[in-house]
């Protein structure tokens, strides 16, 4: 599991399409590249921005944790999710 929240915060940008992340807040879009670049930090806006482009992953990415109870996953598990509907697993 990625260590802090700055590492779940790059899994989810390395995700994500920067001109989706742009048209969803404040954030330019080139600051969203200078973040991937490791030019720049994520801030509480970027955070933010994230939790609304993933909202199922909003509680994983703040703390790291998942509540499946409430449909709060982490990316893994939706993974995981998908591997198992493909292979009629589930």
């Amino acid at each position: 599991m990625e260590k802090n929240i700055d590492d779940r915060a790059m899994l989810l940008l390395e995700k994500t399409s920067i001109a989706e992340l742009d048209r969803l807040g404040s954030t330019s879009y080139t600051r969203w590249q200078n973040i991937k670049r490791g030019k720049a930090r994520f801030g509480a806006a970027e955070i933010e921005i994230l939790g609304k482009a993933y909202p199922e992953f909003r509680w994983w990415l703040m703390t790291g944790g998942e509540e499946p109870d409430i449909g709060q996953i982490s990316p893994m598990s939706k993974d995981v999710q998908k591997e198992l509907k493909r292979t009629g697993t589930e």
